[in-house]
């Protein structure tokens, strides 16, 4: 037979309990509803390698909202404004043999007291890409292999440093007037001993070309380099860059601020080139991502 204080016990036990059942209730009643209200537009989807995905973030409410989480697998995305859209940018190594990416979106509302967390599916589709048959270079001599490791890692620093925020407020533009592509991105080169991707694309260009910058951003790196030729890299922040290589001549200094078209240099055939053109390459997050994509991807 039970004591008063049995019944008690049970009442309070029960009594939370049911306390917390209602709680529960109320956080899945409210969370189905800020769920409704967001959803992520993935563009392209599916994707290949080489691709840079553009992640909107559709239906916030920046009233309710005012913290917002994007990642990739591991990998955290920043997102930000622009155009009155919440974007976020991904790209996809050419290297990419994952046929599936989790995409994850986590929200704080204003009293930062509850936190929405959804998950999106990308699928990576494999590519056929061009082939071109290749002769190897000779192999280079002691002296100009150190150079041209000391080169690359300049290049790989020059990669690393961008500002936490978009430089652009604009669409990128192409860096000539025209569109001629003599190269495409993604071509595989193919030689005798060993086989390369091409990581931009190359533009026919005569000697002389003024070379425009795609948009607004600070130069992060220029010089005269054993392959590259003269090379200008541009910092779009949030860790996209464009690349120009291959110039007669270079019109800008490292650390400038460049505007959307501003000159940049004169295309030419310096390093390693077999001939007059522009080598343009898009990197984001340091992986060589389609050049000629941006323009679509972030009108």
């Amino acid at each position: 037979m039970e004591n008063k204080y049995d019944r008690i016990l049970k009442w309070i036990i029960f009594g939370t309990f049911g306390f917390l059942f209602v709680l529960a209730i109320l956080g899945l009643i409210r969370g189905l509803a800020y769920g409704q209200e967001i959803e992520l537009k993935i563009t392209p989807n599916p994707a290949h390698p080489g691709d840079l995905i553009l992640v909107e973030v559709k239906g916030m409410n920046k009233d309710n909202w005012i913290e917002e989480k994007l990642s990739v697998n591991t990998a955290k995305i920043k997102l930000f404004p622009y155009k009155d859209r919440v974007i976020g940018l991904v790209g996809i190594p050419l290297t990419q043999t994952v046929r599936q990416l989790i995409m994850y979106i986590s929200v704080y509302n204003s009293k930062h007291d509850y936190s929405y967390l959804r998950n999106y599916e990308l699928k990576v589709e494999p590519k056929d890409w061009p082939e071109r048959r290749v002769v190897e270079t000779a192999p280079l001599s002691p002296k100009k292999l150190a150079r041209y490791l000391k080169e690359k890692a300049l290049i790989k620093k020059a990669l690393e440093t961008t500002v936490d925020a978009p430089l652009w407020q604009q669409s990128f533009r192409f860096p000539f007037e025209k569109e001629e592509e003599t190269s495409p991105f993604g071509q595989k080169r193919i030689g005798p001993t060993k086989t390369r991707q091409h990581r931009g694309v190359d533009l026919r260009a005569p000697t002389g070309m003024p070379v425009r910058s795609m948009n607004s951003g600070r130069v992060v790196l220029t010089g005269n380099f054993l392959a590259d030729g003269k090379i200008v890299i541009v910092d779009h922040g949030l860790s996209l860059h464009t690349i120009y290589l291959h110039l007669s001549r270079i019109k800008i200094k490292k650390g400038q601020m460049v505007k959307r078209g501003q000159v940049l240099g004169l295309s030419g055939d310096t390093g390693f080139s077999e001939g007059p053109h522009l080598h343009l390459e898009v990197r984001l997050n340091g992986e060589a991502i389609d050049p000629l994509q941006i323009l679509d991807i972030l009108k």
